[in-house]
């Protein structure tokens, strides 16, 4: 139905009236996100503010921000003032009306005060406003926040209410969240002066704030010790450092067919892939035994890297053989092929089916020489049969394009 009214916007009016009367929830709130498109379909649409459904009031409230009438207006000023704001997140990424927003900072304030007075009964109030602010990027909302933002370690000690989850830390995580969304360089600079006291759950908007605007030699300083952590909210920390590096680095695998391209469409990756990254962070990667890191930023030249790398190959313990090899590639790895072809050895010896490791490395072929290809065409006679189809598969992307013509 969507579809049909977004190729027939004034044809299809009668059949979505008709389906808001005779369909299932799921249909009818469909139908009232295509009616909110007409001014004077207004009416039906907020009839059904009131609907004792659930999904149809929300679907009514996001049509309706879209637009700037009175009676709307007036609407969502009520709708501020009641008990439950849960429904009002969604419908506020669009509203653009001041007077409104206005109405629910005003509300924001109030229920601050009122936590930073020890009301914990404010707790899922303000957690609710503050989920109307997301996505937003007023001036106002940006105002707001950095306003609570300033006083948060007021809230440090705050616990839950009886009626909720959501204590002091979360709001103080919740708001390092909302500021680093914003993304302005006053909104990233204060999440960064507040480093030392925000929960450890709002680490990463500490580092990737950090990523952002200081330069690459205090972002090194200030974080490549935590390396070293190996338990409790350190750990946590380390964990958070290599995820945000293997994210820029293009180090996770989301499709075996490409090593390249995972995750690396979010708008978070675009903006991490422009890291640079202080070149001891690989050093220090190597000292604390941190092999994604080291993957990651292995480059040529750098003899310790290719010993650690090569190191993570033999033994028993396991590592993500395709990031490995992946990684000796990068470096220029002159044996690499070799190396290859003993793990392709080793891992098929005695298994029984194409697990996880085996594809990853399998997925890593591409990234060897090409010139290297008889040879490993040469190997498959070694490989399981149960195997060899799947490793001639992998040296597909080595071989020369054919043309036509």
């Amino acid at each position: 139905m969507r579809i049909l009214h977004q190729l027939d916007p004034a044809g299809t009016i009668e059949l979505c009236k008709t389906a808001l009367e005779d369909g299932s929830p799921e249909v009818k709130a469909s139908a009232i996100g295509c009616l909110g498109k007409h001014e004077d379909c207004l009416p039906l649409v907020m009839e059904q503010v009131n609907s004792k459904n659930k999904t149809l009031r929300a679907a009514a409230l996001e049509a309706l921000a879209e637009h700037d009438r009175p009676e709307i207006i007036n609407l969502f000023a009520e709708l501020i003032k009641g008990k439950g704001l849960d429904l009002l997140a969604r419908p506020f990424r669009a509203i653009r009306n001041r007077q409104v927003l206005n109405s629910l900072l005003a509300e924001g304030k109030r229920a601050f005060e009122l936590l930073l007075k020890g009301d914990e009964e404010q707790m899922l109030r303000y957690s609710e406003i503050l989920d109307c602010l997301q996505q937003r990027q007023d001036a106002e909302g940006e105002e707001f926040l950095l306003a609570c933002f300033n006083q948060c370690d007021k809230l440090s000690k705050l616990k839950a209410a009886k009626t909720s989850h959501i204590a002091g830390p979360d709001l103080m995580d919740r708001l390092a969240s909302l500021l680093y969304g914003i993304g302005s360089a006053k909104a990233l600079e204060a999440v960064l002066a507040k480093r030392g006291m925000l929960p450890p759950m709002a680490f990463t908007q500490i580092f990737n704030s950090a990523l952002r605007i200081w330069l690459s030699e205090r972002v090194y300083e200030e974080f490549a010790p935590l390396l070293e952590q190996k338990k409790g909210a350190g750990k946590q920390k380390s964990e958070i450092i290599q995820h945000t590096i293997r994210v820029a680095c293009q180090g996770y695998v989301s499709d075996l067919r490409d090593l390249d391209e995972a995750d690396s469409d979010t708008p978070e990756a675009q903006t991490l892939k422009k890291t640079v990254w202080d070149p001891r962070w690989l050093d220090t990667a190597i000292k604390a035994d941190q092999p994604v890191i080291v993957c990651c930023l292995a480059k040529p030249d750098h003899k310790g890297a290719v010993a650690y790398l090569l190191k993570l190959l033999e033994g028993n313990k396991q590592f993500e053989t395709g990031l490995v090899i992946k990684a000796l590639a990068r470096c220029q790895y002159p044996k690499l092929t070799e190396v290859f072809l003993e793990l392709v050895r080793k891992k098929t010896k005695g298994a029984q089916y194409l697990d996880w490791e085996l594809q990853q490395l399998f997925a890593s072929a591409r990234h060897l020489p090409a010139a290297d290809l008889p040879k490993l065409d040469a190997a498959a006679v070694n490989v399981d049969e149960k195997f060899v189809d799947k490793y001639l598969e992998a040296l597909e992307p080595l071989r020369p394009v054919k043309t036509t013509g």
